[in-house]
């Protein structure tokens, strides 16, 4: 399942709402929020603007982990690898993360001494 799919379940969970109810609001079948579920398909930028507003959720955040993010030509030279959307990061995630960061920071800078 990708990151899209486990946010639309578990927001859809903790609203209390089935598929069946979200597919009726909707006005898709249940499969279909299945399929947006389990990664089988991604829904459209309206359908999407659609489910965030139906769920509660920044529509911005949906965008992203149907990767509707800005591609990598954006980013500033000397960055590698895929863009990371810190909101979609786990605090124990982000916390790794910005460990990681400052260990290489502090390794950088005692490399300049």
């Amino acid at each position: 399942m990708g990151r899209f799919g486990e946010i639309l379940r578990n927001r859809r969970a903790e609203q209390g709402l089935e598929q069946r109810d979200v597919a009726r609001r909707l006005g898709v079948t249940q499969q279909t929020v299945s399929k947006w579920e389990t990664g089988v398909t991604i829904p459209r930028a309206p359908r999407i603007a659609a489910l965030a507003s139906l769920l509660n959720l920044d529509p911005g955040l949906l965008h992203r982990a149907a990767g509707s993010a800005p591609d990598s030509s954006a980013r500033p030279k000397g960055v590698q690898g895929p863009n990371v959307s810190l909101e979609l990061l786990s605090e124990r995630d982000l916390l790794r993360l910005l460990d990681a960061a400052w260990q290489e920071f502090r390794r950088r800078h005692q490399l300049d001494r």
